[in-house]
């Protein structure tokens, strides 16, 4: 059984929010931004990726990045936080993002991929077991 959910907008008012998110200057923040609306207009990551002609995995980590701290989205603004590394980063609780932010500034990590590791690594330590 499927179930669907309500669209509170049409899909073509959700596909031009959706493809703002592809604009020349649009940050990785905003377009989080921008697929969180269509998202919150009861659509899903898989449908917003459809209306706007990307993955669903790029507009669910678009989406993500929502979750950083205000030093990371300042820091990805800034272009000094890579998007990759943003995403891993924001999985992470409040203080585990400020750790990990105060370190990618110190350059504890040789690059983004060491530094994505740690972080996934933080993550499972922070994850409930049952």
């Amino acid at each position: 059984m499927t179930t669907t959910t309500a669209k509170l907008i049409p899909a073509s008012l959700a596909r031009e929010i959706a493809r703002q998110a592809d604009e020349p200057g649009t940050t990785p923040l905003r377009a989080g931004q921008l697929y969180s609306l269509v998202a919150q207009a009861g659509y899903t990551p898989d449908e917003i990726a459809l209306l706007a002609g990307k993955t669903w995995n790029l507009v669910d980590l678009r989406i993500g990045l929502l979750d950083l701290c205000q030093a990371g989205q300042d820091a990805l603004d800034a272009g000094t936080l890579p998007v990759g590394l943003a995403w891993y980063v924001s999985r992470l609780s409040l203080p585990n993002q400020r750790v990990m932010l105060a370190r990618w500034d110190r350059g504890d990590f040789a690059d983004a991929h060491q530094a994505s590791d740690h972080a996934s690594a933080l993550r499972e330590l922070e994850a409930p077991t049952d």
